[in-house]
């Protein structure tokens, strides 16, 4: 009786162990993912030894084909002069965003004057810590904006509305694809969206840049 009543007992017991030990682990796994995402950006780059290369997460905005679909969009459109960038921490610590000044050229659409300074937020960059780490998130699929280049935006107040140097700063109203780069000695259109399969890409790159004006000004009458 006794031995059947001890038999029975290692029995429970290794149910138990069986039943129990999955549950363990995956509530350790569980806390170690939720400690990677509450890490700070400074702490996850310390951790990868330094240098942290992280993809900035899709925005989520649904594709665009046209200027007109990203005109309807679009408080803002101007036509400007990239003068400098800097990138800084998010106030949560656990991204890059990068402010870019740009002077305006042309105002398409929206409260600004020609020759007005505005200030573009834009998520991502490369940011060195003081310790000297340096964490670089890029925008997969996109073309990273370049200094003294000229382009087209397509803009909107930030969100959460934030002020600049004593002015609004605006973002990208549908993500990078509001933005392309005019090489006017070349005499070309360069998408932000990269890849041949978007939409933007394949309809304006290497466009002529008074064909991509002319379609811009027919979206936008005057």
């Amino acid at each position: 009786m006794r031995r059947h009543s001890a038999n029975r007992t290692l029995a429970l017991v290794a149910t138990a162990v069986f039943v129990l030990a999955p549950i363990a682990i995956a509530a350790q796994q569980a806390a170690s993912s939720q400690a990677a995402r509450t890490a700070t950006l400074h702490e996850r780059t310390k951790a990868a030894g330094g240098r942290l290369t992280e993809a900035v997460p899709d925005e989520g905005e649904s594709p665009c084909a046209t200027l007109a679909e990203l005109a309807a969009r679009s408080p803002l459109i101007v036509i400007g002069e990239v003068l400098a960038h800097r990138a800084h921490l998010a106030s949560d610590q656990a991204r890059v965003t990068t402010d870019v000044v740009v002077k305006v050229q042309e105002r398409v659409r929206g409260p600004v004057a020609a020759g007005a300074l505005i200030t573009v937020t834009m998520p991502g960059g490369s940011y060195r810590f003081p310790d000297g780490a340096i964490v670089h998130q890029p925008r997969p699929g996109y073309r990273p904006i370049r200094d003294r280049a000229r382009y087209l935006l397509f803009l909107r107040e930030s969100r959460p509305r934030t002020i600049v140097r004593g002015t609004v700063a605006y973002e990208l109203a549908l993500g990078p694809q509001g933005q392309f780069e005019l090489d006017f000695e070349k005499d070309a259109v360069t998408p932000a969206a990269g890849e041949r399969s978007h939409p933007l890409a394949s309809r304006y790159g290497g466009l002529r840049i008074r064909q991509l004006l002319t379609e811009l000004h027919a979206a936008v009458p005057r």
